[in-house]
């Protein structure tokens, strides 16, 4: 099948090049569209196990950082394609389960003799916060285990009696604050099971300000030759092969390099699986030249690249999430608000100023925000910290 574009890739990052947003955005949310058109139709064989083009994807950074405006820009692409699933922004562990199942989808295999059936979703998360909730463990355990792609994945129904969910495959781009991560990821899920499985892409600013970044011409044609070859990898099916070189190389790397990590326990997991987000990526880079299935040396060097690219600002995903460093902090602040139950931003600085600096003083005030342990108002121009009730704490 004829392609328009050389690498998808390349030409979809030429296509975003005047949005605001970070390169690394929009590199990381094109490796999320293919993947989502991917889905369960092609496959790595590692002998025990396949692995799959699935990944969960975060974007991470403040506010106005255009997290949104990448992700916008890319699904925009993929939601012209009718098979291509995706799940509501807000849902609940039961009617993901419902979404995954109406997924279903068959299609012929030249390598199966019978219809080969696929369950393939991608969740589209603008603020992962709606989507997760807070500390909401069902929800978190449900993703952990499903990101694995069971052939089969049994659930149990309403009327007490057990389904089947054949050829689970999940796929999941979000964008998310740091503090929110902080506050609302269960730190049971920090360092191993859920987050061992997710890319982050961190950043703290935009890469520069366009107020009209109108389309050109040439970008429009940009944007229908990505339209086209979209199409095209959504219809690739079968397995993928690693060539003779990617073979060596990917032998060589793995079992000839120590396991490298950045010093940060909390990641220790996420390393410990970093060669499947390595060979996941290099199926996708694959993909994005061509629909011949093979696997090379230079698609898994290009998606090493990317990868340790982001490994350096990884660490600030969770800000002090796991670490004492912020922890007594957030205890002694939290402890003077419950006393007092609303006191002024001036008084809780003359508190503990002499062990706590305004620059941390504003870290733990937002992750207590976020936590929906206390909430900031304003009264004549003065700034004051108010203690939530229970109830309000169990709010949005």
């Amino acid at each position: 099948m004829d392609r328009k574009c050389k690498n998808w890739l390349d030409t979809y990052m030429e296509y975003t090049k005047k949005a605001e947003s970070p390169d690394t955005y929009h590199q990381w949310c094109g490796i999320s569209i293919i993947a989502a058109c991917l889905r369960r139709q092609v496959w790595l064989n590692m002998g025990h196990f396949e692995v799959y083009p699935n990944m969960y994807i975060v974007l991470v950074g403040p506010p106005g950082c255009r997290k949104n405006s990448a992700i916008n820009i890319a699904t925009k692409l993929a939601f012209k394609l009718d098979d291509v699933k995706f799940s509501a922004d807000a849902t609940t562990r039961e009617a993901l389960i419902r979404a995954i199942a109406g997924s279903e989808a068959k299609i012929e295999l030249t390598e199966k003799k019978e219809p080969y059936v696929h369950s393939s979703l991608t969740i589209i998360s603008k603020e992962l916060s709606v989507f997760l909730g807070t500390n909401n463990y069902d929800l978190l355990s449900l993703l952990t285990d499903l990101y694995d792609c069971h052939d089969k994945w049994e659930y149990r129904t309403k009327n007490m009696g057990i389904d089947t969910i054949r050829g689970v495959w999940l796929n999941m781009l979000a964008g998310t604050t740091p503090t929110w991560l902080v506050g609302s990821v269960p730190m049971n899920a920090i360092g191993g099971g859920f987050t061992s499985r997710v890319i982050f892409v961190v950043e703290d600013r935009p890469r520069h300000r366009n107020a009209r970044p109108l389309l050109s011409e040439h970008e429009k044609k940009l944007q229908a030759d990505l339209w086209y070859d979209l199409e095209k990898i959504s219809m690739m099916k079968g397995e993928m092969n690693l060539d003779d070189s990617g073979e060596k190389w990917f032998i060589d790397w793995y079992e000839g390099n120590p396991l490298k990590s950045n010093n940060d326990i909390r990641f220790e997991g996420y390393y410990e699986r970093k060669h499947i987000h390595l060979l996941k990526t290099a199926m996708i880079i694959s993909a994005s030249f061509s629909e011949n299935r093979i696997i090379t040396k230079e698609h898994l060097k290009s998606a090493l690249y990317i990868i340790e690219q982001l490994e350096e600002k990884m660490v600030n995903a969770f800000g002090s999430a796991g670490r004492s460093i912020h922890a007594p902090d957030i205890d002694a602040v939290l402890k003077y608000v419950q006393d007092f139950k609303i006191l002024s931003r001036e008084q809780l600085l003359k508190s503990v100023w002499r062990d706590i600096s305004p620059k941390d003083i504003d870290i733990v005030i937002a992750t207590l925000i976020d936590m929906k342990l206390i909430k900031k108002t304003f009264n004549n121009g003065i700034i004051y910290y108010e203690l939530l009730s229970p109830d309000n704490q169990k709010g949005d």
